[in-house]
C-alpha cells in the first residue's frame, strides 16, 4: 500500500493524501451529477417532433452550434453514435430515429477546461402518426 510507512506521522500524511484526493474526485462526481440534471430536453418523442436542449441560466443561446452534439442508439446496438447532421440545441427528428433513443452531449470550455454536460437519453423515438 502507498505510503505505508514505519513512522506514524508519514503514514498519517499518506492518509490525508488519500483522503483529500477520494473527496476532490466524489467533487467532481457531483459537479457532473448536477450538470445532467441541468441539462434537459424537451419536446415530442416522435418523428417529426422537435426536441429543444434547456438548462435553468439559458446559458445556451451563447454557445456556438459546433458545442451540440447530438447521439443516436439504435436498438439492439451498444454504442451511441454521433449525429453529424444535427448543429444546435434542437433537433427534428427523422426517420432514422425511429425506434431509437437521443441523447445531447453539450460541450464548453471555460478558462482553458473544457467540460461536457449530457442529457438523460430521450426514447424511444415512435413512428409518426
Amino acid at each position: 500500500m502507498p505510503g505505508v510507512s514505519a513512522d506514524p506521522q508519514a503514514q498519517i500524511r499518506a492518509l490525508r493524501q488519500a483522503i483529500a484526493a477520494d473527496l476532490a474526485r466524489s467533487s467532481a462526481v457531483q459537479q457532473q451529477i448536477e450538470g445532467l440534471q441541468a441539462l434537459i430536453l424537451a419536446g415530442e418523442a416522435r418523428q417529426g417532433g422537435l426536441l429543444v436542449a434547456s438548462v435553468a441560466a439559458d446559458a445556451l443561446a451563447a454557445l456556438p452550434p459546433e458545442s451540440f452534439h447530438w447521439y443516436r442508439l439504435r436498438p439492439g446496438a451498444e454504442h451511441w453514435v454521433w449525429i453529424n447532421t444535427a448543429r444546435g440545441p434542437s433537433y427534428q427528428l427523422t426517420a432514422a430515429d425511429v425506434n431509437s433513443s437521443l441523447m445531447l452531449v453539450v460541450v464548453r470550455t471555460t478558462g482553458g477546461t473544457v467540460s461536457r454536460q449530457a442529457t438523460a437519453p430521450v426514447g424511444p423515438i415512435a413512428p409518426a402518426p
